[in-house]
């Protein structure tokens, strides 16, 4: 007999039940992870709680808008997305969710009145329902690659549309998702849409068991970054106070298992340009001490952003007194939200999350790009692989994946400012021939939200 869809129903409830089963077996691992106390990582307090469906209820705030957005990075893309959707639904508020407590900083320090911060429940059915009781979303976006099983079932029988945006899947995440076909697969056809960055992804999900009229293609939001004249300013302002003749790369977004390779680079670049300063931005807080110290044995005298600017921030007018000690040889940015500025006060940039194999897949040379700066990274950078082959034609991007090889690239390259002054000014213009996908993701939303309305 053919298998009905009352058949495949059940399969699908006695799956999750499968998977909340081992959940709640790895769950202590989870949260002892999340919850491990470390120097520079916020802590969750009281809000614990949260995690488990515990949620606060949004008084007087009716149909919000939910977001989840994992952690800093995608909260910092999310960020982009947030004026075009409250100028569309300006009477309704956005709820971001995040899963970590760094992320959860990102959006208290947006300070935005329309948008309420809560913490994302773990995929346990009981939590996911403690969340939509108190919240009652008219619409779910979930960021990227965050499918959770459980929460995307409930939402569907909440009677929410849920869209999966800026999704991604590398060929590396398709081989691991088919090999759990039987949990994904549902998972994703509860989306109404999944809004991939590009075909290529588009393709896999569709490879996955999607249905092809159900993915779109709207390009990555990351691109649509737009710089304010600030940035650039304050850049500027903390290039002189570094010193406008010295050669200046910043190291960003390291990962644990990096900082021996960048701090053996820099000793080679130190002997071919002994007044080279390295501004070096570790991806997460709690990495900012360990890297210190890390720099300090290794022999450098170390100057911290904290330690030199009491506020967050260097404010509009700002310009910083005096001038580095040139006996310092690494500005270490231990702020939060700073990335944008460290980026434009340097001539080249090392991109991080590159030297670690298949583990991590590099991070965004958007940023860098728009700033007009020349980056290197290393040879794992299949996260934006895209981006990467065009930033590769304009000769915006180059790959070195050993000490010595890093060395050898940032010493040449610093040896002609004016190719990479040239260079950078060609891989802002490939990003800016890419933007455009807030635009397309809003029509989606619009389109999704207003068939439901005529339900």
């Amino acid at each position: 007999m053919p298998r009905t869809q009352s058949d495949a129903s059940e399969d699908s409830v006695i799956v999750r039940f499968l998977y909340t089963i081992v959940l709640l077996i790895l769950s202590p691992i989870l949260i002892f992870g999340l919850y491990r106390r470390r120097p520079g990582k916020p802590s969750i307090g009281s809000r614990w709680r949260e995690h488990f469906g515990l949620t606060p209820p949004l008084d007087g705030v009716e149909a919000p808008i939910w977001i989840h957005s994992v952690s800093v990075g995608e909260v910092m893309a999310t960020k982009l997305l947030l004026p075009a959707l409250h100028a569309r639904y300006p009477d309704k508020k956005i709820v971001i969710t995040t899963t970590t407590t760094t992320g959860a900083a990102q959006v208290e320090a947006l300070d935005l009145a329309y948008v309420v911060h809560r913490y994302m429940p773990f995929d346990f059915p009981w939590a996911i329902k403690g969340f939509l009781r108190a919240v009652k979303p008219s619409l779910f976006l979930s960021f990227e690659t965050e499918i959770w099983p459980n929460t995307l079932c409930a939402v569907q029988k909440a009677g929410v549309p849920a869209l999966l945006i800026n999704a991604r899947l590398s060929e590396k995440s398709l081989r691991n998702y088919r090999k759990l076909s039987w949990l994904m697969r549902p998972a994703l056809q509860c989306f109404d849409k999944i809004v991939a960055i590009h075909q290529d992804d588009a393709m896999r999900f569709v490879a996955l068991g999607c249905d092809e009229r159900c993915v779109e293609v709207s390009g990555s939001i990351k691109y649509d970054l737009q710089l304010s004249l600030n940035v650039e300013e304050q850049g500027q302002a903390l290039r002189r106070f570094f010193g406008k003749t010295r050669p200046v790369w910043i190291v960003a977004s390291t990962h644990e298992g990096e900082e021996e390779t960048v701090l053996a680079s820099f000793q080679q670049i130190k002997q071919a340009l002994p007044d080279a300063l390295m501004v070096w931005v570790p991806r997460h807080p709690e990495r900012f001490n360990v890297v210190a110290e890390l720099s300090s044995d290794a022999g450098f005298t170390v100057q911290r952003r904290t330690e030199h600017v009491k506020h967050a921030h260097i404010r509009e007018s700002a310009e910083l007194e005096n001038q580095l000690d040139s006996a310092v040889d690494i500005y270490l940015g231990d702020t939060m939200g700073e990335m944008l500025l460290m980026l434009a006060s340097a001539d080249i940039v090392f991109m991080g999350g590159s030297l670690l194999g298949k583990k991590v897949g590099g991070h965004n040379f958007i940023e860098p790009a728009l700033l007009g700066k020349v980056s290197v990274t290393g040879p794992s950078f299949y996260n934006f692989a895209d981006l990467s082959q065009q930033l590769f034609t304009v000769d915006g991007l180059r790959v070195a994946g050993t000490a010595d090889k890093i060395a050898e690239s940032i010493v040449l390259q610093l040896a002609d400012k004016e190719d990479l002054v040239s260079r950078g000014a060609l891989a802002r213009e490939t990003v800016k021939q890419n933007q455009g996908a807030i635009e397309r993701l809003n029509s989606v939303i619009y389109s999704l939200l207003k068939t439901q309305q005529e339900r």
